[in-house]
């Protein structure tokens, strides 16, 4: 199992002059995993890394976010989770300012709880939609709803085709 502890966090206030911490987590860097000799080993992983926002006075109730007063180095029960999402456009600027775009299609944040909890898609697909990404089943289900309104559509062209061809040869 890994961790994710709270690296460190910057300061900063919203356009409505609401104080918030943008915190930067990680996950472990060394994972162990038993050889096939039985014996434990540490290998070294890059983990990985992600930017949460932590209000000191929430939109929704005016309470402080429950990350807001942890200190740096604290371990969180969460997930750091990389999720496919419908591909949207990242830039970067460079040293000297030039800016380049790419085409992304997964989208990385955290996610309260583990892969094996109860409910943890539904975090997951929260997280997603927080982060104003859309999730890729989203276009599937989409995609499926259409469907089966143009197989209900044939399904009435084809009544319709048969009550034509009744009214014309009387049947």
């Amino acid at each position: 199992m890994e961790f994710v502890k709270i690296d460190s966090f910057e300061l900063r206030e919203d356009k409505n002059k609401r104080a918030y911490k943008v915190l930067n987590l990680s996950t472990n860097a060394k994972r162990t995993v038993t050889g096939t000799d039985g014996k434990p080993y540490i290998l070294e992983t890059p983990g990985k890394t992600c930017k949460v926002k932590s209000y000191e006075q929430t939109y929704l109730d005016d309470k402080k976010h429950w990350l807001y007063d942890l200190p740096v180095g604290s371990l969180l029960n969460g997930t750091i989770y990389t999720a496919n999402v419908e591909p949207y456009i990242i830039e970067k600027e460079d040293d000297e300012g030039n800016l380049s775009q790419r085409e992304v299609s997964t989208y990385t944040g955290f996610v309260l709880g583990f892969e094996t909890d109860e409910g943890f898609e539904t975090r997951v697909r929260r997280m997603i939609l927080d982060n104003n990404r859309m999730p890729i089943e989203s276009k599937v289900d989409a995609d499926s709803k259409m469907q089966v309104a143009k197989e209900h559509q044939s399904l009435n062209e084809e009544v319709e085709i048969e009550e034509t061809i009744e009214e014309e040869f009387g049947n």
